[in-house]
């Protein structure tokens, strides 16, 4: 008996899952399809008025992506959402992690995959990560989320700005969750929390 009601339990576990799953995949599909309609034109790209910002080492800087940014067509002729940071003077890396969002369980969340376009002191293009090498991670108070650090050695090492932007395609992209009995993709969203900091 204790068989069955753990069977019919597991059941309506997942049947439940399954349509938080549906639901979120649904509402992903119609974001993606948004920003990649909103990204089918830009406005100018000026860095000497946008990437005045910067940053103390080791301080994270928040980045928040919604369907109200304005979108820039970057010196990689992409057309994307944007923002722009000095390299403090002496950097020896870069950190940055997109945040999840959207609900409690993993059926219900999305990710966000933020590129890297690395600009010299003259704007020049330095480097374009469009698809930086992220992990999946979770924190015991930031959650689920993918991050990567960056050394800026070699040619990065003349990088003297740092535009982390959202590029369209990165929405047709996902991670994989592994809980220990199953496996359960995150898909990357175009909208969410973007975090960065450098370090000396």
């Amino acid at each position: 008996m204790k068989r069955i009601l753990c069977v019919i339990a597991f059941c309506c576990l997942a049947t439940s899952c399954a349509e938080l799953q549906v639901k979120r995949d649904l509402t992903h599909a119609q974001y993606a399809q948004d920003y990649k309609r909103a990204t089918a034109s830009g406005a100018g790209f000026e860095p000497g008025a946008l990437c005045t910002d910067t940053m103390a080492f080791k301080s994270w800087a928040t980045f928040e992506f919604t369907p109200k940014n304005k979108i820039y067509d970057l010196p990689t002729d992409t057309n994307a959402a944007a923002y722009c940071v000095a390299v403090p003077a002496g950097a020896k890396a870069i950190e940055i992690r997109g945040e999840s969002k959207g609900g409690l369980t993993y059926f219900e969340a999305t990710a966000i995959a933020p590129s890297v376009l690395f600009l010299d002191r003259d704007y020049k293009i330095v480097s374009d990560l469009q698809r930086p090498r992220l992990k999946a991670g979770e924190g015991f108070f930031s959650g689920l989320g993918v991050s990567a650090i960056i050394p800026l050695v070699e040619n990065l090492a003349t990088a003297r700005y740092a535009v982390i932007y959202i590029h369209p395609l990165s929405t047709g992209g996902e991670i994989d969750v592994h809980t220990g009995y199953q496996t359960i993709p995150v898909p990357y969203g175009p909208y969410g929390t973007v975090k960065a900091r450098f370090f000396d």
